[in-house]
């Protein structure tokens, strides 16, 4: 009776507990109803393990640790360390409060040659003593070997997910929630969305070239104009572009799941540009009075309003499908060149 009374981890040790989890982790049933609650939903034809259920409720950011520590990485990592800590007192009180003019807010997309200075040792003792603790110690740690953060029948499951090409593992598209559809019927998905939405036109051939070639023309032409410097007008042409990836979040809080469609310009013609005039539209877009950041922000507009509202008044909330590709291409235009 008294046994009943006690963890489980009593009655077989810390050991044996271990095994017990990595037993019942091998259970190959998929975690479905059952009052069970997972952030895990499971769309696809493939029964899921108990091990991969439990990886994946990690979070898509989750890093399995390593038992080995890469000494020659950590070291590099230390002296990284020490030299901006060095900077952040050699530079202490330098710096003056001024305004941003508009070649500073441009250099800001400019990646200049990275710097190697590093101030000398001997200029504040503390500063010296406190650096040579922190990397003794870390030095020391050295030779201890470092814990998993994953059990074997979950590293295994990280294996098994990692190279089945039958599924495709997706964040929901609200909350945190991960989705495991099967790879043909996500395909499939998109392929749906993008012949069904007019803001996709099929192309015989790959038109990265002739966006890198227009690219180039605007660049060009506002650099005549003298809008920006020979730095930014280098910047806002990559050297090496391609086409745009498609990806779709599925929308667990509707009928049938359907995706939301993500373009990805990562390494395209277009997206340096695309950054310089987001960032001259930003401050328009922020002070624009129809503008909500969240629902905080919503709710302190609320709270300015000093008059009540008419008895009558109902507040009520819509939203517009497909937001960003209903918008019309020349409206919004015009809309940008009067913001600016």
């Amino acid at each position: 009776t008294a046994m009943k009374n006690l963890h489980p981890d009593a009655k077989y040790g810390k050991r044996n507990s271990r095994e017990r989890k990595d037993s019942d982790l091998q259970d190959g049933s998929p975690r479905k109803g059952g009052g069970c609650k997972t952030s895990v939903t499971n769309l696809s034809g493939v029964n899921l393990t108990t091990a991969q259920i439990r990886l994946l409720e990690k979070g898509l950011k989750f890093i399995p640790s390593k038992n080995k520590i890469d000494k020659v990485k950590l070291l590099a990592d230390l002296g990284e360390w020490e030299r901006r800590m060095r900077l952040r007192e050699y530079f202490y009180g330098l710096e003056t409060e001024k305004g941003e003019d508009k070649d500073d807010i441009l250099n800001k997309f400019i990646k200049k040659p990275k710097s190697t200075f590093t101030p000398s040792e001997g200029r504040d003792e503390s500063l010296d003593l406190y650096i040579e603790l922190v990397k003794n110690d870390v030095v020391s740690n050295l030779k201890r070997r470092g814990q998993l953060n994953l059990s074997k029948v979950e590293n295994d499951a990280f294996y098994e997910l990692l190279h089945n090409d039958d599924i495709i593992i997706r964040p929901a598209d609200k909350g945190s929630g991960i989705v495991v559809m099967d790879s043909g019927m996500y395909m499939q998905s998109l392929q749906d969305e993008v012949e069904k939405n007019n803001s996709y036109r099929k192309t015989d051939t790959d038109l990265s070239k002739t966006s890198l070639k227009n690219v180039k023309k605007v660049v060009n032409r506002i650099y005549r104009q003298g809008y920006i410097p020979k730095e930014m007008q280098q910047y806002l042409v990559p050297r090496y572009s391609g086409p745009g990836k498609l990806k779709g979040n599925p929308k667990l809080h509707k009928e049938k799941a359907p995706l939301r469609t993500i373009v990805s310009g990562l390494n395209t013609a277009t997206e340096r540009i695309a950054e310089l005039a987001e960032h001259e539209l930003s401050e328009f877009v922020e002070s624009s009075p129809s503008n909500l950041r969240d629902t905080t922000d919503f709710i302190q507009k609320l709270n300015e309003i000093h008059e009540p509202l008419p008895e009558n008044s109902v507040l009520f909330c819509f939203d517009v499908q497909k937001l960003y590709p209903s918008i019309p291409k020349n409206e919004g235009l015009k809309a940008c060149r009067e913001a600016l």
